[in-house]
């Protein structure tokens, strides 16, 4: 034997002592996990969200496991279970959403067939048909049964958003209508209407920043100041701007009231600080990514209105809506009718999440809202003081039902 050759024996076999040496005392009880966006998606959810670590904690165990079981399929198909594993912790304002949805949300530019539906006593009924849609060039009118769509049990949710054929009951008589889902541009904005001489009906369907400017809230006080009465319809407001919340309220409380506080139970170590009169979103983001405790209180220097409230509440209304009927109700002794509202009220933030596909965005929820009497709405909803049910028969007759009662007991 060469010593050449037995130089090179001996190097090779002490490379293979060291790899020898190194799998013996690398650590066998720690998986090896490999980093893709979702597992990412799942600390950063982890990281951001208002719950408590320890019941986060198997969530996000579950949710890497998740990720690396999908590695390798399509990354669309990934976002779909991700999204689905989200549902899990079971808060509002917890959700991945793609490109359109994205548009859809910050728009005002619906697809839709323009039909509202509600179950009354098991009945898929017509309660309102949306201006320039398809419903409308087809004749749908309130107080009409939707029968079945496509020849499938129908429900609210697809009576807005599938196309196809529509069979009806008009006291009667069966009806065969095409609708079709076309975009629509639906006005959010409130709305003054007069019941009587001694009441107004001011319709809220969103708070969207750009319909709370202090020339909108004097638009408004001059629209609502002869009447006596006042019946806020919240219904079907999903939300938006807190400082469009606060802003309404400031009229009606004319003046400065304290209401309650965002918390971020993740970060004590934050300042304490009052939200700013500013409607940009973003300015008010990052005062809230910058603090622990946000205080919510009414503003100065608005219109004032005095008269007595009621309010309409449905399933749908949540979040910035619930804050407001809730203050009201608190503060100014206004009753709640309707029915139990969404109690969704805490503050999802929207980040980018590129690698997940571009245009993908999550909100997630870093700040819960408690009122100044300790209340949490989240999963609770407003208090009501009375609950509504409504009635074909007064649809049948262009009539709504809960306006009808609650002008009843104003």
């Amino acid at each position: 034997m060469s010593l050449a050759f037995f130089m090179r024996f001996i190097s090779v076999a002490s490379a293979l002592s060291i790899c020898l040496i190194i799998l013996i005392l690398w650590p066998q009880d720690k998986e090896y996990v490999q980093v893709n966006p979702i597992s990412e998606a799942c600390s950063f959810v982890s990281h951001h969200i208002f719950l408590d670590d320890e019941l986060v904690r198997p969530w996000h165990k579950r949710c890497a496991e998740i990720a690396q079981q999908n590695l390798n399929l399509d990354l669309s198909y990934q976002r779909q279970q991700f999204r689905l594993h989200l549902s899990g912790l079971n808060v509002s304002h917890l959700d991945l959403f793609e490109p359109q949805e994205v548009k859809n949300i910050w728009s005002e530019n619906k697809k839709s067939t323009g039909i509202l539906a509600e179950f009354i006593d098991g009945q898929l009924i017509v309660v309102e048909v949306m201006p320039g849609s398809s419903a409308v060039k087809s004749e749908v009118k309130t107080g009409d049964q939707i029968l079945s769509i496509n020849q499938e049990a129908p429900s609210p949710h697809l009576a807005q958003e599938i196309s196809g054929e529509y069979i009806f009951d008009r006291k009667g008589q069966k009806l065969t209508l095409q609708i079709e889902v076309s975009e629509l541009v639906v006005n959010e904005k409130w709305q003054v209407s007069k019941i009587s001489d001694k009441t107004a009906h001011l319709k809220i369907p969103s708070f969207r920043a750009n319909y709370f400017s202090k020339e909108d809230l004097v638009e408004m006080s001059n629209q609502l100041k002869s009447y006596k009465k006042i019946i806020l319809d919240l219904r079907k407001n999903q939300g938006g701007n807190f400082v469009s919340g606060l802003r309404l309220l400031s009229v009606f409380f004319c003046g400065p009231q304290s209401l309650g506080y965002l918390i971020r139970p993740k970060f004590p170590n934050l300042p304490k600080v009052n939200m700013p009169d500013d409607l940009n979103d973003e300015n008010q983001l990052d005062l809230m990514n910058k603090s622990y405790y946000m205080n919510l209180q009414s503003f100065s220097n608005y219109p004032c209105l005095t008269q007595s409230l009621s309010l309409l509440v449905d399933h749908e209304t949540a979040s910035t809506s619930e804050m407001v009927a809730q203050a009201l109700k608190d503060y100014r002794g206004a009753r709640i009718f309707g029915n139990p509202s969404g109690g969704k009220l805490l503050v999802g933030v929207w980040y980018p999440m590129e690698r997940l596909g571009t245009g993908v965005k999550i909100s997630v929820p870093e700040a819960v809202y408690q009122t100044k009497r300790g209340r949490q709405i989240e999963n609770n909803g407003v208090h009501l003081d009375e609950v509504l049910d409504y009635r074909r028969e007064d649809f049948e007759k262009g009539v709504d039902t809960w306006l009808k009662n609650v002008l009843s007991k104003f």
